[in-house]
């Protein structure tokens, strides 16, 4: 039995130093050196973006509005920390980051029309793992509350990278291009055009809703210009307009913020040859798009005075 028991003993003592060496290269790594993919943008917002003008928002945030077009227009430095599949309690941890740091000019939330409806922390917030235990208290109170199992499992030192390693990994093997402009990324001309797709408008918008008015009350509290914004997209609703644009737009005249709602405009449904897919531009709508935003954008700062 005392073998048994020293054998197990060894076992955990090798099981855990392990851990625990792994873990601190994993952080050292993860500290010294620019971080590859969707980590660039988010590990960029969490450390060291000082830009005027903050962009949030998902793929849609990505593809749709270019910091170089808008920096000359709006008078003030501009960065695109758009987040691939990400959602509205992703898009609150990074305004709580970044206004650990210092607080911006600007903030550009660039929204899905069913923004509201997604349930939970959405399916890839655990990309923000490799900083949990790092001092921000949102990312590990929301990571802690995703399952029973999850606050055991963050207590490894090693499993908060996890997911970091293979993206490190197929990198270096395939490179990575920087993203060409502060954080956007264009997508090419595709080889055929998208076909015109309906979509559902969302009935339930409370999912989200206590998220996106912290992000708001949070923006006002400190002087935040906001601006919240759904760009075209090729396809058309089932049932009218979305229910989450209307929720944005009565939130927004809560604390005097814009709101411009591109979601069906018809002129973007007539250009097929401007999307790369049904929700994301290709680099000329992309061009097309920040300079209509900008013009829309002026137009509301005119009416505001």
């Amino acid at each position: 039995m005392k073998t048994i028991l020293k054998y197990f003993l060894c076992v955990l003592v090798v099981v855990v130093g392990f851990d625990l060496l792994l873990g601190f290269v994993a952080k050292r790594y993860v500290t010294t050196h620019i971080l590859p993919g969707d980590y660039q943008a988010i590990d960029y917002l969490i450390n060291r973006s000082n830009e005027e003008c903050l962009i949030i928002g998902s793929s849609l945030a990505i593809n749709s509005l270019m910091p170089s077009l808008m920096e000359d227009s709006l008078g003030m430095t501009c960065y695109n920390g758009g987040a691939n599949a990400q959602s509205m309690p992703y898009f609150e941890t990074m305004l709580d980051c970044v206004f650990r740091r210092y607080t911006p000019k600007m903030v550009i939330f660039v929204l899905d029309p069913n923004e509201l409806s997604r349930k939970g922390l959405g399916q890839r917030y655990n990309v923000l793992v490799p900083y949990y235990g790092c001092g921000h208290e949102l990312i590990d109170r929301n990571l802690e509350s995703k399952d029973a199992v999850e606050p055991w499992l963050l207590r490894s030192a090693s499993y908060r990278y996890n997911r970091i390693w293979w993206r490190i990994l197929l990198y270096h093997f395939i490179g990575y291009s920087n993203k060409s402009d502060k954080g956007f990324v264009p997508h090419e001309r595709p080889m055929s055009l998208p076909m015109l797709k309906t979509i559902q408008n969302e009935d339930t918008v409370q999912a989200c809703v206590d998220s996106f008015v912290r992000c708001m009350t949070i923006c006002n509290d400190r002087g935040v210009k906001v601006v919240c914004v759904f760009p075209p997209g090729y396809y058309s609703p089932v049932n009218g307009a979305f229910q989450s644009v209307n929720v944005v737009e009565e939130e927004c005249l809560k604390i005097n913020a814009v709101c411009i709602d591109d979601s069906q405009d018809s002129t973007f449904l007539e250009h097929p040859e401007w999307f790369y897919d049904n929700k994301h531009f290709n680099i000329d709508g992309s061009v097309i798009y920040t300079k209509q935003f900008l013009q829309e954008l002026k137009a509301h700062s005119q009416t505001q005075q």
